[in-house]
């Protein structure tokens, strides 16, 4: 398809980018399948956390996508979600009636393993792609696409509950596992015809020399925020109004999510390529700074200060692993959360879950594409990146200070701040991990840290720590906790 545009390539990654999100929804139906089978605590963990152990050997899709490129790895790993989510709702619906038990609990891990196992094959393959495509730019791309994936948690649940008569005062209610159908869908929708339009187009340094190019890109980034903040804005407002109005307008929010969801296509028209350089506010000129400054240090890049290495030479740098353990400690927090969310709250009373895993997909959305473009800010300033994914852990601290409050308040805010620094992470890997190692093997390396990162984080902060505290607190005879002192200790 060589008459495909760099800028439909672009427009179809950010369509794209939005499902690798999909494995951070558990806490919006984990209630309804805790009743549906009668699961305890433990067993709910194990579902959710497994799916993140195969992060020891996500660098595989990576290297998938390195082999069979970002057009067949990006449809295969929406094929591998969309089936994984369908067999996952059939099942938890009793469509396929396998009892109850631990049995039960080893087939919905192995759909999430599945799903999980396709996040990251659309990952590694969509982050390798817009790094190749855009190397001067790539804070500020990845940064913008990372913001997709940021949402989805908020754009899937708003478009359930705008498309299923849920009880949303009831986070039992057994409807809360159609969502499971309405993620299958939509990462079908997604993934399978977007991925025709997405290659690695040569001729990157020319492109970087091009001011006319680079006028184009600024366009196009500006255009590519607003469209995210306006997703943002919808989101939100259908998650604070969705107790309050008739469901007719929650069918009008989840119509508007999915419009603006496809709406990045406006992205490969030609009509951003037009006008002059003449009028720039000063917001214009900045940017465009930032964008000639990073091509000029991506070209300084290529004169050898990186070298290509491939996943083996990679681990046996010390910089690996002092960039490893902050990545899984700001993740694994921020998996903690989302794995367990939905219990804190119902704990204390609170049935708050469902709009706090919202405005959490909003928030982290909004400091990805800040975090990205902090981080060409920083180049051009000689800072390193990797000083974003600081600033990340002194937001998760406080996220964790005010989760031991443990009022309805507090948690709240603490999953706003969880949201800031969970979602500084991910541009953050994307950019040092290209900076550090290269981009030759960028979609198997990037995919070692990211899934490393989520696979130990999860099961240390996502079930062992969590469960050992909260059946310290469980009364004689009971499986459930209610009160202040079911997570505190976290």
């Amino acid at each position: 398809m060589s008459e495909v545009t760099i800028f439909q390539t672009l427009a179809a990654l950010l369509i794209s980018a939005a499902v690798s999100g999909s494995s951070y929804t558990f806490a919006t139906y984990s209630e309804a399948l805790k009743k549906q089978f009668n699961f305890e605590l433990a067993q709910l963990e194990t579902i959710n956390i497994s799916c993140f152990c195969i992060g020891f050997v996500t660098f595989v899709p990576g290297l998938i996508g390195d082999k069979l490129g970002p057009r067949r790895t990006i449809f295969l790993g929406g094929c591998f979600q969309g089936s994984a989510f369908a067999l996952f709702w059939a099942i938890s619906m009793r469509f396929i009636d396998l009892g109850e038990g631990d049995f039960v609990v080893a087939m919905l891990s192995l759909c999430l393993l599945v799903q999980f196992l396709g996040s990251s094959c659309v990952t590694g393959a969509v982050f390798a792609s817009a790094v190749r495509n855009f190397p001067g730019q790539k804070g500020q791309i990845v940064g913008l696409i990372k913001g997709w994936v940021g949402l989805c948690g908020g754009m899937y649940t708003q478009i359930f509950v705008g498309f299923v008569p849920v009880d949303l005062n009831d986070d039992e209610d057994p409807l809360y596992l159609w969502f499971l159908l309405v993620a299958s869908i939509c990462c079908l929708c997604a993934t399978l015809l977007p991925s025709q339009f997405v290659m690695v187009h040569a001729g990157a340094k020319e492109r970087d020399a091009d001011p006319t190019f680079l006028r184009s890109v600024e366009r196009r980034v500006y255009v590519g925020y607003l469209i995210l903040i306006l997703m943002g804005v919808v989101v939100i407002a259908s998650a604070l109004l969705e107790l309050h109005v008739d469901h007719c307008v929650l069918t009008a929010f989840a119509v508007a999510i999915i419009f603006i969801w496809a709406s990045p296509t406006i992205l490969a028209l030609p009509v951003w390529d037009l006008g002059s350089d003449s009028s720039r506010s000063n917001g214009d000129e900045a940017l465009h700074s930032i964008l000639l400054s990073g091509a000029a240090a991506e070209g300084e890049e290529d004169q050898g200060l990186i070298k290509e290495l491939g996943i083996v030479e990679m681990v046996k740098t010390l910089n690996f692993w002092l960039f490893l353990w902050p990545c899984v400690a700001l993740i694994g927090a921020g998996i903690g959360m989302t794995t367990n969310v939905a219990q804190m709250f119902s704990a204390i009373g609170s049935n708050d879950n469902v709009v706090a895993t919202t405005f959490f997909s909003a928030t982290q959305s909004l400091t990805r594409v800040l975090a990205g473009l902090l981080c060409d800010v920083l180049k051009v300033r000689g800072v390193p990146a990797a000083t974003v994914l600081a600033l990340g852990l002194v937001f998760m601290l406080l996220a964790y200070l005010l989760f031991v409050v443990n009022t309805p308040q507090s948690l709240f805010a603490g999953v706003l701040c969880a949201g800031v620094g969970f979602g500084s992470a991910w541009p953050v890997m994307v950019v040092v991990v290209a900076e550090l190692f290269g981009q030759k093997n960028l979609g198997g390396n990037y995919m070692v840290y990211d899934g490393v990162a989520s696979a130990v984080g999860a099961i240390v902060f996502g079930k062992l720590i969590p469960e050992a505290v909260y059946n310290a607190h469980l009364d004689d005879g009971e499986t459930e906790c209610y009160g202040s002192e079911c997570f505190r200790l976290n």
